[in-house]
């Protein structure tokens, strides 16, 4: 199992929402959607990076909606002074999570959604091609203790960053429904791409979460947003040896469910692709 988790026990890729929607799908795509362009076997919409005000103000909605149902995320210590301290729009953190929201690094509008995550999860997000929209769920830890505070943001960035990789998702899960991969290939291929996730996570830290946290005086825990062995996939993946638990057990639960229904998921995945704003690294 791992050693330390942002997530309190298991990360998992939207382990109940999309697992749920993978074992009972809903209603049927959308029709009179706009036309998708491919390539390389995949048919994408390719949105614009660039935010508009519309962007930007559905951002900052999102966040204050995240911040009143998770007030632990508003408030943080001071250790400076021991005094409370309360994320604000002038704070970079805000700003960061304002342009989450927006869009800016999975090229579409992204929700906040209250609804905590399952158990054992502490946090996931729902895809395009899955429910037609991006969305975040993250448990609420507060009142938990101090670390609370760190361990909830660094959630939500990961799910941003766990969602940035479309593409990766995609042909994951298409390998799946056409039955390409078995489901203990599939579990290993949708532990990869979350480990991709966390080598953005420390660019974060290191550009944004650090420089925020020594101008405010708020001590930051280092291990709140490592892995252990994270630097080797290989070496990071060894530490999860139980095949009950997490990658195996969730995503070969999602594998059976995609096998299931893989025509319904054929159809949906072409209308439902993963928006491209390309390869972003910030």
């Amino acid at each position: 199992m791992m050693v330390r988790s942002i997530f309190m026990k298991v990360p998992v890729w939207a382990a109940v929402v999309l697992l749920l929607l993978a074992t009972s799908p809903g209603a049927g795509a959308q029709e009179g959607e706009e036309r998708w362009r491919g390539g390389r076997g995949a048919s994408v919409m390719v949105r614009p990076v660039e935010l508009t005000p519309a962007d930007l103000e559905h951002g900052r909605r999102q966040v204050e909606r995240m911040l009143g149902d998770r007030p632990g995320m508003a408030v943080y210590r001071r250790e400076k002074d021991n005094k409370a301290g309360y994320v604000g729009e002038e704070d970079a953190i805000y700003q960061w999570a304002v342009q989450a929201y927006a869009g800016r690094y999975v090229g579409e509008r992204v929700f906040w959604d209250p609804t905590e995550p399952g158990e054992g999860s502490g946090a996931c997000h729902s895809r395009l091609e899955v429910s037609g929209l991006y969305s975040v769920q993250l448990k609420n830890a507060t009142g938990t203790g101090r670390l609370a505070f760190e361990k909830m943001w660094s959630a939500m960035v990961f799910e941003i960053h766990n969602m940035s990789l479309g593409t990766a998702w995609l042909a994951t899960g298409l390998g799946a429904v056409e039955g390409k991969v078995s489901a203990a290939d599939f579990a290993r291929s949708c532990a990869r791409v979350e480990w991709q996730a966390i080598q953005k996570m420390s660019r974060f830290r290191e550009e944004v979460w650090r420089p925020w946290s020594v101008a405010q005086g708020f001590t930051s825990d280092e291990d709140t947003w490592r892995w252990r062995d994270q630097e080797d996939f290989e070496k990071w993946l060894s530490h999860y040896t139980n095949p009950e638990a997490y990658p195996w057990k969730p995503y070969q639960a999602m594998y059976e469910g995609l096998r299931r229904w893989a025509d319904f998921y054929r159809e949906r995945f072409k209308v439902f692709a993963p928006v491209l704003p390309g390869e972003r690294q910030d």
